[in-house]
């Protein structure tokens, strides 16, 4: 048995409606396949470009410029440095065992010394107060965090240096800190 093979082709171009041709099922599962994968490679793209790319060194703003050494606030304290032996970064290790107070004891209101201090800032974020914290660190001066809880329920977080002795000594810092462009006050307290 003989079958013609143009009638069916025609019969098909007819379905189509004006002489179209169908396409394959594997050539439809191509170009979906095709736009499946750019859509997922496009949201990867952005979902990349927003986080933070830790092979990249993003440009910082004028106000994070390189920071200068800390050599003129070292100038300043000379005398202290030579005279008072290095302090051990954790004193814990003498507290655990009990041969110190865990507290030390104040001195009494007629005792307390009056001290200086600068404030390079005052954060309600803590994660601002330590970002600060290392900058100055970056440029070679020692910080502390200190959390104030006030009467409206509000945390602040002050990054301070010092204490100093003397209002002279805390102005030879401020200006080392000008220098590397941070703006400090200086804070009295009595301890």
């Amino acid at each position: 048995m003989v079958k013609d093979y143009k009638s069916g082709a025609s019969m098909t171009a007819g379905k189509l409606g004006g002489g179209g041709r169908m396409l394959h099922p594997f050539s439809i599962g191509i170009i979906i396949g095709f736009v499946l994968g750019m859509g997922v490679a496009f949201g990867f793209a952005i979902y990349i470009n927003r986080t933070q790319s830790p092979f990249f060194e993003k440009q910082l703003p004028a106000s994070r410029k390189e920071l200068k050494p800390m050599e003129s606030a070292k100038q300043a304290r000379p005398s202290q440095a030579a005279v008072s032996a290095p302090k051990p970064k954790f004193e814990f290790y003498e507290i655990l065992p009990g041969k110190q107070e865990a507290m030390p004891s104040k001195p009494s209101g007629e005792d307390a010394k009056e001290r200086v201090y600068l404030q390079a800032g005052a954060f309600q974020s803590s994660e601002d107060a330590d970002n600060l914290k290392a900058r100055l660190a970056l440029a070679g001066f020692e910080a502390q965090i200190k959390t104030a809880h006030l009467p409206d329920n509000k945390t602040w977080h002050r990054v301070r240096l010092g204490p100093y002795d003397t209002a002279e000594e805390a102005q030879g810092v401020q200006l080392a800190l000008k220098e590397n462009e941070i703006k400090a006050d200086v804070i009295r307290s009595k301890e």
